[in-house]
């Protein structure tokens, strides 16, 4: 359920971005500001692999041989969210490049890796049939 809320806030975040009015910047936006979101947005992406591999896949590993423990289906819970956030954090970098003044084509980018990260991460659990 979780999973579809956070993909549900990344389609308002397109629907956010295309009904704002944004003023014309008076400045151009700074050359650099695309490789700084990038780097912001692979490290969120770094961060969620991160908590996937340390948080995540122990829990999932416990969940298989013990699924009535509920510190277990906490941890198995918050490391999702984190990875989900983490991808997100993209698609927040895209909003940013828009805010800045980039056209479509850049931010664009970060929206649709912040997507596929988020979809390539959706929660799942391999629990052993019940006998």
């Amino acid at each position: 359920m979780i999973h579809i809320t956070f993909c549900v806030t990344w389609v308002l975040f397109i629907v956010v971005v295309n009904l704002s009015q944004f003023p014309s910047p008076q400045f151009p936006p700074p050359p650099i500001a695309p490789y700084i979101l990038a780097f912001v947005s692979i490290l969120g992406i770094a961060a969620g692999v991160v908590i996937r591999m340390k948080l995540l896949a122990p829990a999932a590993e416990s969940l298989r041989t013990n699924d009535s423990d509920p510190v277990t289906w906490q941890r198995w819970f918050n490391g999702n969210v984190f990875s989900f956030a983490g991808a997100e954090m993209v698609s927040l970098c895209g909003i940013m490049a828009r805010f800045l003044g980039f056209p479509w084509s850049i931010a664009g980018v970060f929206f649709a890796i912040g997507l596929v990260v988020l979809l390539l991460w959706r929660p799942k659990l391999d629990l052993p049939a019940l006998a």
